[in-house]
């Protein structure tokens, strides 16, 4: 039987009732979710953890690509599924809960509908340019707005890069037009380089080996936090200490006190994060023992290496915490959906 409380150098204090049923899933063959193609962000997150929740767990731990609705076949395979511990996922949590709010139906409840089961990481957005924009800096890019209507790239309205980027036009009064419809972001940054749009948002992790002097320019960083990645340490950052929301207010149409607010607004929509998740209706017993197995995966300094070699960070959250951040990131999507709503009527 297997004893989670030893894995990952005792970092887990399992329950007692969980080392019971601990061995619950053992032998057993697991599908593991990923709402989007191979190669994508998701699905190097899901093979990076694979390994680990396979070793915590005796499971043979099978991934499943089922790319569609940006995740949403995914996450209504899972909420359709068996609550018997052999379907899990790794899902899209903000645009799960921007789904549900902005009444895409038929969309899954995260909390009535699924069980959540702990966090691998946060997602993290930059607003980039392209070489034909001419603009190498978010200042230059402001000013270009102040002449002109700019043009921005997204893949969908309900998409993060979409919302993050109605969220900077707003806050810096710049009038957008956005063309949406790009399948993922690969095609995305295309289409930037070709120099379709302006500009764009772009998920910092999957876009890294694409930003260089002739390439795609980063401009503006919505996280407050200062990032490991040397090629960002000259970013700008939104807000946090230093950011652009402290020193620079001449640059924003909005007040500082709605600049902050909106800041904070979409970093913790976006930090909600790469979720993982069983279906609905999981028995308390088993529940604790999928749980407890994701908790030493996520701390096995193995996935800590893993990550670091494959330049992704890690922000694991145990279930308690990724479920505490669900009524967070709501209140996040309530305040800036109206924002993205308008916007929306802008695409073609």
């Amino acid at each position: 039987m297997l004893r989670l409380a030893g894995i990952a150098g005792g970092v887990l204090a399992a329950r007692p009732a969980a080392a019971r049923d601990d061995a619950c899933i053992e032998g057993r063959t697991v599908r593991w979710l990923v709402g989007y193609t191979a190669g994508g962000g998701y699905d190097a997150y899901a093979r990076l953890l694979e390994p680990f929740l396979e070793k915590a767990t005796r499971a043979r731990i099978m991934i499943q690509n089922l790319p569609g609705a940006a995740g949403a076949v995914a996450l209504r395979t899972l909420a359709a599924a068996r609550p018997d511990g052999l379907t899990i996922a790794i899902l899209d949590g903000p645009g799960a809960l921007w789904s549900a709010a902005a009444n895409e139906q038929p969309t899954p409840d995260l909390a009535r509908d699924l069980t959540i089961l702990g966090r691998v990481a946060r997602l993290q957005h930059c607003l980039v340019t392209g070489p034909r924009s001419g603009a190498k800096t978010i200042e230059e890019l402001v000013g270009l707005g102040r002449r002109r209507r700019l043009v921005f790239g997204a893949t969908a309205p309900s998409s993060q890069n979409f919302v993050t980027c109605t969220v900077i036009a707003r806050i810096f009064g710049l009038q957008v037009d956005y063309v949406v419809g790009y399948p993922g972001s690969r095609e995305l940054t295309l289409a930037l380089l070709r120099g379709d749009f302006d500009a764009m948002s772009l998920s910092i992790e999957s876009g890294l080996d694409a930003i260089g002097p002739d390439r795609v320019i980063p401009l503006l960083l919505v996280t407050p936090e200062r990032l490991p990645w040397p090629q960002l340490q000259a970013v700008a950052r939104l807000t946090g200490d230093g950011g652009l929301a402290g020193r620079r207010p001449d640059l924003f149409a909005s007040e500082p006190a709605e600049v902050l607010e909106l800041g904070a607004a979409i970093h913790d929509y976006l930090a909600f994060g790469r979720i993982i998740a069983g279906p609905g209706g999981i028995s308390v017993a088993l529940r604790r023992c999928l749980e407890d197995a994701l908790r030493a995966a996520l701390h096995d300094p193995g996935l800590a290496a893993a990550a670091a070699r494959a330049q992704r960070t890690l922000a694991v959250a145990d279930a308690a915490q990724a479920r505490a951040d669900v009524d967070r990131a709501r209140a996040a999507v309530t305040r800036i959906l109206p924002i993205s709503a308008a916007a929306a009527r802008r695409t073609r």
